[in-house]
């Protein structure tokens, strides 16, 4: 429901805080302040939420989105290359806040078992 949804964004805060201040510094020149609510919302969907909603509603939550702003923000979060910043610099954060099992177990380990249908997902998007 969206109370659980609003809900996890304040309980994950800090987690959500950490990685959109990366996604928001490494993509400054292509991202406004003013979406910095959606990405939330979104990231909290994507890493603690999507279990139950499903992909297929994410899928049609993040069709509603503007397609370039969600391409890039999952393009982003799913890019499992060892040097990318979710890899690096995110994880690095995350674990300040967070355990680095629950880091390395959960967070890390959704997005490496999401990255297929992401892509997939981001592709739908490029297209549109």
């Amino acid at each position: 429901t969206l109370k659980q949804i609003l809900y996890s964004v304040i309980r994950f805060k800090p987690g959500i805080g950490a990685f959109l201040k990366h996604y928001f510094y490494d993509n400054a020149g292509s991202v406004l302040r003013a979406d910095y609510d959606m990405y939330a919302v979104m990231l909290c969907l994507c890493l603690f939420r999507i279990k139950d909603i499903g992909f297929e509603q994410f899928s049609k939550f993040c069709l509603t989105q503007e397609p370039t702003k969600m391409a890039a923000f999952l393009g982003y979060l799913f890019d499992t290359s060892p040097a990318s910043p979710v890899q690096c610099s995110v994880k690095q954060e995350w674990c300040k806040h967070y355990d680095v099992t629950y880091v390395e177990k959960e967070l890390i380990k959704m997005i490496s078992d999401l990255e297929t249908q992401m892509g997939g997902l981001i592709e739908k998007l490029v297209s549109k």
